[in-house]
């Protein structure tokens, strides 16, 4: 085997534009060396690059070594290395590493988000509330359908199906007349000990967008009353209060059920209807019932929805938590809410 001989005096060398980055921050690598043909970089975690002013972020905290060999035509010309060149100081929280690389968002205002959102979630005892979180982040049909709590691009992990001709921009998605989604999560045979909240933007259109749902609990009321999962009865009454920011169906248990917007309890009932079985829950259209077996028949909604989740039955002080979460997540963002 034959080896060309290096280019003895050949001047290897690069710069990072940030050597102290936050997790997942991207970091521009420049190469320094005078009529280099090739590269090859080593980031000191496991991945390489042959561009040769690549890019780089890193998930973990820590100190990594970067090196660069470098060729002019075919000869190896020489090699750069700076130990403990990088140095990662706050690492993000792996479930939000994990959401973040499915969807593929690189924006650091939306990362930075995301993390705060998820280490905010644990820190008040709600991330094991949830089944399932939808962030709505990153602008486009692809990266509004992941599950926060499981990014996996699968139906059994709870992705969203976008049916019909929702827009997505990057407050949101605007679920248009017709269009809604399936999110492929079936709670069990009750609906106690559920919830289900979404965050409406106030924005066109008047009367309100809703969501909601085949035969599964949500924004509805039986006339007897109680809240319930089935039942075809909208809110009538409660129209105006129902214009935007976060609105939850919260089921506790058999004798505890609220609904709220923002942090006001606008009804609590002492005996909640349950009926099981429950189907898939859809969300993205106010709903008189099921149209068959695909989803909802859609009565109209058109605003946008930035943020919903699935999850556990939520006390009103869990409620009142959560939404200081989620308008602190929207606030970081840049939404006008």
């Amino acid at each position: 085997m034959a080896f060309k001989i290096p280019n003895l005096g050949f001047k290897v060398s690069f710069e990072a534009d940030i050597t102290d980055p936050s997790s997942l921050e991207i970091v521009q690598f420049t190469d320094l060396s005078q009529g280099a043909t090739d590269w090859y970089w080593q980031f000191g975690d496991g991945d390489t690059s042959d561009l040769q002013n690549p890019t780089h972020s890193y998930a973990a905290d820590g100190d990594y070594t970067v090196s660069l060999i470098a060729w002019v035509n075919d000869r190896i010309a020489g090699v750069s290395t700076i130990d403990n060149y990088i140095s990662v100081a706050t690492a993000f929280d792996p479930d939000a590493v994990a959401f973040i690389t499915a969807t593929g968002i690189t924006n650091a205002t939306e990362q930075s988000a995301i993390n705060s959102l998820v280490v905010d979630l644990k820190a008040a005892s709600l991330w094991s509330n949830m089944n399932a979180i939808y962030p709505f982040v990153g602008g486009t049909a692809t990266t509004h359908k992941y599950n926060l709590k499981n990014p996996l691009d699968t139906n059994a992990a709870g992705r969203i199906e976008f049916r019909g001709t929702p827009t997505h921009n990057s407050d949101g998605v605007v679920f248009n007349p017709g269009s809604y989604g399936s999110t492929w999560c079936v709670p069990g045979i009750s609906e106690l000990n559920r919830s289900y909240g979404e965050y409406i933007r106030l924005s066109a259109n008047d009367g309100w967008s809703g969501s909601f749902i085949g035969n599964v609990f949500g924004f509805k009321l039986n006339t007897t009353p109680a809240i319930t999962a089935v039942g075809v009865n909208n809110l009538t009454g409660f129209g105006a209060g129902l214009t935007y920011g976060y609105v939850t169906t919260s089921i506790v248990n058999a004798t505890e059920g609220y609904l709220f917007n923002n942090s006001t309890t606008l009804y609590t009932n002492a005996s909640v209807a349950s009926s099981p079985p429950m189907g898939v829950i859809y969300i993205g259209a106010m709903n008189t019932g099921t149209g068959g077996n695909d989803g909802p028949w859609a009565e109209y909604s058109n605003r946008t929805l930035s943020f919903a989740h699935l999850g556990n039955g939520l006390s009103s002080a869990q409620h009142t938590t959560l939404v200081s979460i989620v308008q602190t997540y929207q606030t970081t963002l840049g939404r006008n809410i």
